[in-house]
């Protein structure tokens, strides 16, 4: 590549969108290319499965309309063709596909993704000022994972559970008003870590 096409997380949202050359019979080359991208990887495929062999053209334009890089493949029976996004600015790209039936445009829009640590400091459980019958969950800290919260009956039996994807502290108060029997454990945790067993 001119540019070494490198970005450390990205995410990645696929517009598809093209041209055809006039009167041209065959298969639509936006039909026979995609893109794949995956957020954790800076790496974007370029899948091509046009029927007819012969030359493709691949160009890659940044937001201003600079060329940032060019390919000539050959095709055979299709191919994948990974671009390595680490190093290039946030914004929008624009792959132009050009093969024997036309040229496709298709455009990516990719932010920075900053990785977020677990910074999880603790749960608790407390009851809710002059209400006997409500308890207040309180998750602290940074979470970049799904928080789950089982209710447990006084026989160990599962009587409520729920899961809670927010990435950020928050609060839940569980109202016990219409069990019969209010004595109740819970049980908050993550996929690797029990944060409160009360």
């Amino acid at each position: 590549m001119k540019n070494t096409m490198k970005l450390v997380f990205l995410v990645m949202i696929l517009f598809p969108g093209y041209l055809l050359a006039g009167g041209v019979d065959g298969v639509d080359p936006a039909k026979s290319s995609k893109l794949v991208a995956n957020p954790s990887q800076p790496v974007v495929k370029l899948f091509y499965q046009g029927e007819k062999k012969g030359k493709v053209t691949i160009r890659i334009f940044d937001a201003e309309n600079v060329l940032v890089h060019t390919d000539k493949i050959y095709n055979k029976n299709g191919f994948v063709r990974p671009y390595n996004f680490k190093e290039l600015v946030a914004g929008k790209y624009r792959f132009e596909i050009t093969d024997c039936e036309g040229m496709a445009e298709k455009v990516l829009e990719y932010k920075l993704q900053t990785p977020t640590e677990n910074k999880i400091i603790r749960a608790r459980l407390n009851p809710v000022e002059k209400n006997e019958n409500k308890l207040k969950l309180d998750v602290l800290g940074v979470i970049n994972e799904a928080v789950f919260v089982r209710i447990f009956n006084d026989n160990k039996n599962e009587i409520f559970s729920e899961t809670i994807d927010i990435q950020q502290s928050f609060s839940r108060v569980y109202n016990l008003e219409n069990l019969r029997d209010r004595r109740v454990s819970f049980e908050v945790s993550t996929e690797e870590k029990l944060l409160l067993k009360q």
